[in-house]
């Protein structure tokens, strides 16, 4: 019996390149941020990291989202497919992590495992980056729904004014302090 290969979706070095250095400066910018609660504060270039980095993330996911694969999928399967992807890491992660804290920190019992699952499940996380997974998560079902049912020439102007409200609404963002000033 032939067995058929899967192939891998081609690699586009540019966009690898781009999360390589958003990764880096993900790095560099906690790395900031732990040298400012030593009393070393290097305000311009954490507000100049922070202004993009994360929004280029986001960016970047909406570049390489596979537009002919996700639009005739139900909304069911793209909604499982994310979940799969996104969230259940996250909870793997999130519950692994909040657990090794509360071991190493000497303070590991049954009844601290509540406290962490509970944290994982709000808007509290046992370990702060996976954030990201189930925001990630969010921004894909929005824009899957979208992109599936606004009209072509309207999806993208209309995510401008979602950006700027925001960066408006949200004050610790950098482009909220960057407006405001």
């Amino acid at each position: 019996m032939k067995k058929s290969a899967v192939k891998a979706p081609k690699r586009i070095t540019y966009i690898d390149t781009a999360k390589c250095i958003l990764i880096v400066l993900t790095l560099l910018g906690h790395r900031v941020i732990s040298f400012r609660k030593l009393g070393n504060p290097h305000p311009t270039l954490l507000m100049l990291i922070y202004t993009f980095h994360m929004p280029a993330f986001f960016i970047i996911t909406g570049v390489v989202f596979n537009i002919k694969k996700w639009l005739n999928a139900s909304p069911i399967k793209f909604i499982t497919s994310k979940f799969l992807t996104l969230i259940v890491p996250y909870i793997f992660l999130d519950i692994t992590g909040g657990v090794l804290i509360m071991i190493t920190s000497g303070s590991a019992s049954l009844d601290g495992l509540l406290p962490i699952i509970k944290d994982t499940f709000s808007h509290q996380t046992n370990v702060g980056p996976t954030w990201f997974l189930p925001a990630l998560f969010i921004a894909n079902v929005l824009f899957y729904f979208f992109l599936r049912y606004y009209k072509k020439w309207f999806k993208y102007v209309a995510f401008l004014p979602i950006l700027i409200i925001g960066a408006k609404i949200i004050p610790s963002s950098p482009l909220y302090i960057f407006i405001t000033r």
